[in-house]
């Protein structure tokens, strides 16, 4: 008998229902699309006065100034364009909040953004003029299989990233994809060990590109989703619960809910790490006993 719940019944990242979507045609747009709405819902209500979130065509999130670059909007389409509305103080960006200690790391930005050739072939870098348009402050996205390789997408994709870095962009990434590669070539490759099954970045410009700060956070199965506390412009920050909107996207979704049967093993359960294929036993022995099965 299937067993299944309306909430989820995961900490963090849904094993059963990224299983499920990585391994269906098609199956990512639908969480895709929901999961980025409900993320501009939720940043839009914790923005300090002065910005606003909006969701648009792509499935990213931009935070901008009243001068955003030109370059970047002839490039990119952001999901979530979060944007300046009155005139604020210029400063620098804010200290990022402590990460807890578990699976935090932190990568010079040339290893995370200029690969080797036999990884990524080509890497565009843009000199972008700050005088012709807008100044992005920070960029979020929540990648898909066609951004990370070797989907050959990924490599447009790295291009785009590289130019928002180059142009001063606080910039932002959640992989919740663990069967694909990630984007930074220097991490482990899952399941491999050392390597998680999700990662969130969080990448801080400097004047001097290589100076540039970029820190992950890696987590598995059934750990907590982090909390990311974003830098705006000045003292400004943006601090967002991202497990909340999660458990929010996957309960207000019946169809998410519906296709998970904490009876069955995920699809393709071998691409997990033998740890974390103990935690997915685990949550479906604690499912069958809430079940009363």
């Amino acid at each position: 008998m299937a067993i299944r719940s309306s909430s989820n019944l995961y900490t963090g990242v849904n094993a059963h229902l990224h299983s499920i979507l990585q391994n269906r045609a098609a199956g990512w747009e639908e969480f895709h699309l929901n999961h980025i709405v409900d993320l501009a819902r939720a940043i839009s209500a914790l923005l300090p006065p002065g910005y606003r979130a909006s969701a648009q065509r792509s499935f990213q999130i931009r935070a901008s100034t009243s001068d955003m670059r030109e370059w970047l909007l002839r490039q990119a389409e952001p999901d979530v364009a979060v944007q300046r509305i009155r005139p604020h103080p210029s400063g620098a960006s804010a200290a990022v909040a402590e990460r807890p200690a578990s699976g935090a790391i932190q990568v010079p930005v040339i290893d995370a953004f200029e690969t080797p050739d036999e990884y990524l072939g080509a890497v565009a870098i843009r000199a972008l003029d700050a005088q012709r348009g807008e100044q992005t402050v920070a960029w979020l996205e929540l990648l898909s299989p066609t951004n990370k390789p070797p989907h050959p997408g990924y490599y447009e994709y790295n291009a785009k990233r590289v130019g928002a870095i180059q142009g001063g962009i606080v910039f932002v990434e959640i992989d919740y994809l663990h069967q694909s590669r990630p984007v930074i070539a220097t991490l482990p490759v899952y399941p491999a060990q050392g390597a998680f099954a999700y990662y969130t970045t969080l990448t801080i410009p400097a004047a001097i590109y290589e100076d540039s700060s970029v820190n992950v956070q890696g987590f598995g199965v059934d750990d907590p989703i982090p909390t990311l506390e974003i830098p705006l412009l000045g003292d400004d920050t943006v601090r967002v619960d991202l497990g909340a909107v999660y458990n929010f996207t996957f309960g207000s979704v019946p169809n998410f809910s519906e296709e998970v049967d904490y009876e069955r093993l995920p699809p393709r359960f071998e691409s997990y790490s033998p740890t974390d294929q103990a935690r997915i036993r685990a949550k479906m022995a604690d499912a069958a006993r809430i079940s009363g099965g």
